[in-house]
């Protein structure tokens, strides 16, 4: 099956209206179309494959400083309502208050015209009262309208650094228990040291 497209113009018609001389061009435009579907079931599949995870798409416009797109399981993952993800300031709202300058750091970031790729991580407080941590993967840019636009993903890590967490925690408790070892045996050494040295001491006595 090959698909086409027609355009015609009528020169002549008869009194009823029908046309009676007909000039037009036929365009194979099959490549297009299939193309165009292609397109459609590759977005339907991205759109399922952002819905159905706990990464994040967004999109956002240095300029008005809001958000032009944030994935649904935005909502479902940090309980903020979609509506104060898009409000303008809402993204202040939602960032735990030690983290303002980083959670931020990406709008300021794209300001200039020229393509950027950064990560940053940073809190935010989820509705039930839980921190989490997010890696924010960003690319900033200007496009065809002139206009600078941000894209992105947050990747909700916070398992990850809770085992960081306990990674680092467990070090430093090896460290600690290296360092009250090596005491333990630098007293035991002194003491056996101190020991010996009076043994000696006394046997020369004796003689």
């Amino acid at each position: 099956w090959v698909w086409l497209h027609s355009t015609e113009c009528a020169f002549n018609r008869h009194a009823d209206g029908r046309p009676t001389r007909m000039v037009g061009t036929i365009e194979a435009v099959t490549f297009h179309r299939n193309t165009m579907e292609e397109l459609k079931t590759n977005e339907f599949l991205f759109r399922q494959l952002a819905d159905t995870t706990r990464v994040v798409p967004f999109s956002f416009d240095p300029g008005s400083e809001r958000f032009t797109y944030i994935g649904p399981q935005a909502e479902q993952l940090f309980g903020h309502s979609l509506q104060t993800w898009y409000k303008a300031g809402g993204w202040l709202e939602v960032l735990h208050p030690d983290d303002i300058a980083e959670g931020t750091r990406f709008a300021a970031a794209a300001s200039g015209k020229s393509p950027k790729d950064f990560q940053t991580e940073f809190r935010i407080c989820a509705t039930d009262g839980r921190i989490v941590w997010l890696r924010q993967i960003v690319h900033s840019g200007s496009e065809d309208d002139d206009r600078v636009h941000v894209r992105g993903f947050l990747l909700d890590v916070t398992e990850t650094k809770k085992i960081e967490e306990e990674r680092e925690r467990s070090r430093s408790e090896l460290r600690e228990l290296a360092a009250r070892i090596h005491d333990a045996r630098e007293t035991e050494r002194t003491s056996i040291a101190r020991e010996i040295h009076d043994e000696l001491g006394q046997s020369l006595t004796m003689f």
